[in-house]
């Protein structure tokens, strides 16, 4: 696989990654997709074999940037005022803040800093990549976060699939 994404332009656009949107999406984000997939798989064997260990913050930063991708899709047709800003807020090792502004109907990323009209905090990533994965419902996710503003916005974004299903 090393040498199929080595030899790969990852600026190229490529094929739809079916979670984060039908439209052509840069080969990176194809790759990232393939990681996260292995990662995941990597973390379930952890846990089901008791060898569970604190994962490098770097890798968990990429794994949460790349799932936080499948955001605009998740809120396809949720309309909100231009203007209008989500924050997610990730506690932690590997955490960090990701905003989105509505413009044009759709959320579209933007400055980390922003001012928000929502924010959802999680008080470390195992929380929000599990809720990506579907490896705990919505429900779940939603007794372990904090959420600030919009509750109709948290509980959307709270729907957040990034897997392939």
């Amino acid at each position: 696989m090393l040498d199929l994404w080595s030899a790969a332009d990852l600026d190229a656009v490529g094929e739809p990654v079916s979670w984060a949107g039908s439209d052509p999406a840069p080969v990176w984000l194809d790759c990232a997709r393939d990681f996260t997939e292995y990662w995941v798989h990597h973390q379930q064997i952890r846990e089901a074999t008791g060898r569970w260990e604190p994962d490098d913050p770097g890798v968990m930063h990429a794994v949460l940037e790349t799932f936080l991708r499948a955001v605009p899709h998740t809120f396809a047709g949720c309309v909100r005022v231009d203007g209008a800003r989500l924050a997610v807020r990730v506690d932690g090792a590997g955490g960090g803040r990701w905003v989105w502004r509505w413009d044009g109907g759709l959320p579209r990323p933007t400055d980390h800093d922003a001012a928000c009209t929502t924010e959802v905090g999680f008080d470390d990533g195992g929380t929000l990549w599990r809720l990506c994965t579907r490896m705990i419902t919505p429900a779940e996710a939603r007794r372990r976060v904090v959420v600030e503003g919009d509750q109709e916005i948290a509980d959307r974004l709270l729907r957040i699939v990034a897997i392939i299903r």
